[in-house]
């Protein structure tokens, strides 16, 4: 009984660690914090060792987007590109492509 409760707090406590560290990310910060947290500022200025404005991470965040977006890369990818073909591939839903 007594070992079973040590392991869930060990399991519990790890799992706390690892959300503050992540909260603690500039990286993290920065692509997933609220655009008018000065926070996410910060981390995005810091990133890029520049200052940087709410705009300038909008639109980063909005150019990541659409480079994870099969529709965006199949559509506006470089033309036989690995990249193009295979998100075309699965907008079609042929997963057994490449």
């Amino acid at each position: 009984m007594i070992a079973a409760l040590a392991m869930a707090l060990a399991a519990a406590t790890s799992g706390v660690r690892a959300e503050g560290l992540e909260r603690d990310s500039d990286d993290y910060n920065c692509s997933h914090g609220a655009l008018e947290s000065a926070r996410t500022i910060e981390a995005c200025s810091r990133l890029r060792g520049e200052p940087v404005t709410v705009e300038q991470v909008a639109v980063w965040r909005q150019q990541g987007f659409q480079r994870a977006n099969d529709d965006y890369n199949c559509h506006h990818g470089r033309p036989h590109a690995a990249r193009t073909i295979a998100a075309c591939h699965r907008l079609r839903g042929d997963l057994s492509a490449p």
